[in-house]
């Protein structure tokens, strides 16, 4: 019914990379005009099934954008989330995804893929053969809400990912030696396999400041930008903030 749109989450270098990077978020409306979150609608998509359509909608209008910006000041890295039902559902997605893509080739700083390492370490056949396969096509990929798992630094070994997306509870516990010391560790592993990591939900610039002196190359969060949504009209860089 037309009701989906995309918001979008700065993710700030702190190492001075001057292109843009954003997280795509989708957002849906009701029918009393009230806007809901991911987390507020996509488990009742889940029990329906709806998974894999939201994904391929997603990553349509995700491209549609990147089409759509062509002046060189418009270039931009997005992120976009592919669910646990698309890693199941891997063949089809990546058939899918060529057929729409045609003869066009993406390119690695344009657009992310990304999923969760407990849904990637669930499925470890099909996620080795889907991001190889997104790989080969010319995106990049992320593994996000990682360093929860049991095995997360053996994960680099097996997923040909780009960027690694630290899980939330990383920043929320922050002030807790062990996890600064996990954290650590992690990021160590990272730069030995030439992945780029990110930092979510950063809210304050002291936390920012150890982040940096980590050695970590991204984060997003409040403390650096609210999300605020894509308008997927004529102009492809109208944002309702």
């Amino acid at each position: 019914e037309d009701r989906m749109k995309l918001a979008w989450q700065s993710i700030a270098s702190l190492e001075g990379d001057t292109r843009n990077h954003f997280d795509l978020l989708v957002r849906m409306t009701d029918e009393t005009g009230r806007e809901w979150t991911a987390s507020e609608f996509l488990p009742a998509a889940q029990k329906f099934n709806l998974m894999r359509s939201i994904d391929r909608w997603v990553v349509a209008s995700a491209l549609d954008l990147i089409a759509r910006r062509t002046r060189p000041a418009d270039a931009a890295t997005l992120f976009v989330k592919i669910s646990e039902d698309t890693v199941r559902d891997a063949e089809a997605f990546v058939v899918w995804l060529r057929e729409l893509l045609g003869s066009r080739k993406l390119k690695r700083d344009e657009i992310v893929f990304e999923a969760q390492e407990l849904v990637l370490q669930n499925h470890i056949r099909k996620a080795r053969t889907l991001t190889r396969e997104l790989v080969e096509l010319g995106a990049g990929f992320a593994i996000e809400h990682f360093g929860v798992g049991p095995s997360s630094a053996q994960m680099l070994d097996y997923i040909p990912a780009q960027f690694l997306k630290f899980h939330a509870s990383f920043t929320q516990s922050f002030g807790d030696r062990a996890t600064i010391a996990r954290l650590s560790e992690l990021v160590e592993a990272a730069k030995q396999h030439k992945m780029k990591t990110i930092v979510s939900h950063v809210e304050d610039a002291n936390v920012m400041a150890r982040l940096w002196q980590m050695g970590v190359n991204y984060i997003s969060g409040y403390h650096v930008q609210e999300p605020e949504v894509v308008l997927l009209s004529d102009d492809p860089l109208a944002v309702k903030h």
